[in-house]
C-alpha cells in the first residue's frame, strides 16, 4: 500500500480485545516510527480472538490488549485510580436498562459503569405485558429440556427451549407494547440450535426478521430485546464443553457478551439446575429471583430464599445426575398449553 514506517503518528485498533496479537502489531510496525503511538480500544472481558487451531491454547488465543493489561503499569494504584498516561477506562454505558446492566457491572466492571442510555429505548419495555415484575425487564425462564443431537453431528439442540423461545417471540410481536421481529435477537451457543430456531421461527411460525446466532455472531451488536437459549440440560457433557471451549458455562467472556447485547429486555431460557454450577449464571439467576422475575420449572431447594450467597465453592460445586426420574417429573410440571409449539 506504499505505507512507510513513520508515515503515521498514531495507529488506533478498535475491538482490540477480539484481535490476535499479530493482527495488532503488523499495522503498528508498518506505519509507526520510533515516536509513534499505538492505541488499543477494546474490552478484555468480551470475546478473545477466535483461533481455530491448537495455537489458541498458547499465546495466540490472547489479545495484545489482554496481555498488556497484565503488566504492572496498567494496574490500579493503591488509591484505586489508574495511570491516565497509559490507560483510560470508559465508564458511561449508552446501551442498556440498569436492571440488565447490574450483573455484568458487578461481575466484570467493578460496579463502576454509569447508565447513560436513552430512556426512550432502554426503558421502553418496562411495562411490557409479559413481564413477571413490572419495571424489571430481565426474565429467567427455567426449562428442563433434553440435550439432543442428529446422527453424527457434534452440535447440540434443545427442542423444549426452542419452543419457549418461539412463544416469547410471539408474545413480543403481539404484546403491549408490540416489538417488531427485527428488534429481537436470539443468542444460543450451538450451531444446531441456531438452525432449529431459524426453521421454527421462519418456516413454522412465519416470523421473519429475528436475528439468531451465537455470541460470536453478536459481538459488537445490540438489539432492543435479546433472548438467550442456553441449551444444556444435563451435566454429563459439561467437561466436554469446557475442554472444547463450547457452550456458555465456564466461559465468562461468552456469558458477558450474551447478556450485554440487550437494550430494553433480556430473557434467559435454561435449566437452572445446570446453570447453578457456574458462578456467573448463578449471579444472574439470583438477580432475577430477588426481583421476583423468575418463572418456569421449580428451583433447587437452596433457591427458596433467593439462593445461598456463599459463593466460596461455586467453581467446584458438583451436581448430581440430571437425567433421573426427578427431571422427568419436572419436565411434566412445565408442560402447559402456553408453551406447546409444534417442532
Amino acid at each position: 500500500m506504499g505505507i512507510q514506517q513513520g508515515d503515521y503518528q498514531y495507529v488506533v485498533v478498535d475491538e482490540a480485545g477480539h484481535a490476535t496479537e499479530p493482527a495488532c502489531i503488523a499495522p503498528a510496525c508498518s506505519a509507526l516510527g520510533k515516536d509513534g503511538r499505538l492505541v488499543l480500544c477494546g474490552d478484555p472481558h468480551q470475546l478473545a480472538p477466535l483461533v481455530l487451531s491448537k495455537a489458541a491454547e498458547g499465546s495466540l488465543g490472547k489479545s495484545l490488549l489482554s496481555r498488556l493489561l497484565e503488566l504492572e503499569v496498567y494496574q490500579r494504584r493503591p488509591d484505586g485510580t489508574f495511570d491516565s498516561r497509559v490507560i483510560t477506562k470508559l465508564l458511561d454505558s449508552y446501551r442498556m436498562h440498569p436492571a440488565i446492566q447490574h450483573v455484568p457491572n458487578k461481575l466484570f466492571y467493578d460496579s463502576e459503569l454509569r447508565c447513560k442510555a436513552s430512556p426512550e429505548v432502554s426503558h421502553s419495555l418496562e411495562k411490557w405485558s409479559g413481564l413477571p415484575k413490572q419495571k424489571f425487564p430481565v426474565i429467567f425462564h427455567g426449562v428442563i429440556g433434553e440435550d439432543m443431537r442428529e446422527g453424527n453431528s457434534p452440535s447440540w439442540f434443545n427442542p423444549s427451549e426452542a419452543k419457549v423461545v418461539a412463544e416469547y417471540v410471539r408474545k413480543l410481536r403481539d404484546g403491549n407494547p408490540p416489538v417488531a421481529p427485527g428488534s429481537i435477537g436470539v443468542i444460543t451457543p450451538y450451531r444446531k440450535q441456531v438452525q432449529k430456531l431459524q426453521t421454527l421461527l421462519e418456516s413454522k411460525e412465519g416470523i421473519k426478521g429475528v436475528r439468531v446466532g451465537s455470541a460470536e455472531n453478536f459481538q459488537g451488536l445490540e438489539r432492543r430485546v435479546i433472548i438467550i437459549s442456553t441449551v444444556r440440560s444435563t451435566d454429563s457433557h459439561l467437561k466436554f464443553d469446557a475442554r472444547n471451549r463450547l457452550g456458555f458455562l465456564s466461559n465468562p467472556k461468552r456469558f458477558n457478551i450474551a447478556i450485554t447485547r440487550a437494550q430494553a429486555l433480556l430473557i434467559v431460557i435454561g435449566n437452572p439446575h445446570v446453570l447453578l454450577r457456574d458462578k456467573y449464571w448463578k449471579e444472574l439467576l439470583r438477580h432475577c429471583i430477588d426481583a421476583g422475575s423468575y418463572q418456569g420449572v421449580p428451583l433447587p431447594d437452596d433457591s427458596a430464599n433467593g439462593l445461598s450467597h456463599d459463593d466460596e465453592d461455586d467453581e467446584e460445586e458438583e451436581g448430581g445426575n440430571l437425567n433421573g426420574p426427578q427431571w422427568e417429573s419436572l419436565r411434566a410440571q412445565q408442560e402447559g398449553p402456553e408453551f406447546r409449539v409444534e417442532m
